[in-house]
């Protein structure tokens, strides 16, 4: 299988997985360190999930390591729709399986997280005149004399 040990993983995307679709070995425990140079954020998408719903799971850690705040837990035949995003430059993900049920494993693709720079984007807000406790914001490329078409963002405030 795909899945031996740690693996540390140094590009900007990629995939990772058990060996999906071949089944996965009973007692199996291995990780992945994705930790890309540039400190950015990195998003991880399933794209195939099938394990033992009760006992093989994949746990998406927001860090280096199992000891790091975990972002979600994934087992079972449902391949999540949402994306994971890490807090900063390094994801940890964590397949085990038990002694019994093997099945076909998981897939899952990474990639790092591209932020607007403040100088290519401003952010005119404006305060509802009716409703104080939302504030409505348009995307202004600088580059440019005209509104983009991204929809308005509705950002509420705290």
């Amino acid at each position: 299988p795909e899945c031996s040990g740690v693996t540390t993983l140094s590009t900007t995307s990629g995939f990772i997985g058990d060996g999906y679709p071949s089944q996965y070995p009973n007692s199996l425990s291995c990780a992945w360190v994705i930790n890309p140079s540039g400190d950015q954020q990195i998003t991880l998408t399933f794209l195939e999930l099938d394990t033992e719903t009760c006992c093989d799971k994949v746990i998406v850690y927001d860090g280096s390591s199992s000891s790091s705040t975990v972002l979600g837990t994934f087992s079972g035949s449902t391949v999540p729709t949402q994306t994971i995003t890490s807090s900063g430059g390094v994801l940890y993900v964590r397949f085990t399986s038990d002694g019994l049920v093997q099945k076909a494993g998981f897939r899952a693709s990474f990639t790092t997280v591209r932020e607007e720079s403040v100088s290519q984007i401003t952010l005119i807000c404006q305060i509802a005149s009716l409703d104080h406790n939302l504030t409505f914001c348009d995307f202004i490329p600088l580059f440019g004399s005209h509104r983009s078409t991204h929809p308005r963002l509705k950002l509420v405030k705290l």
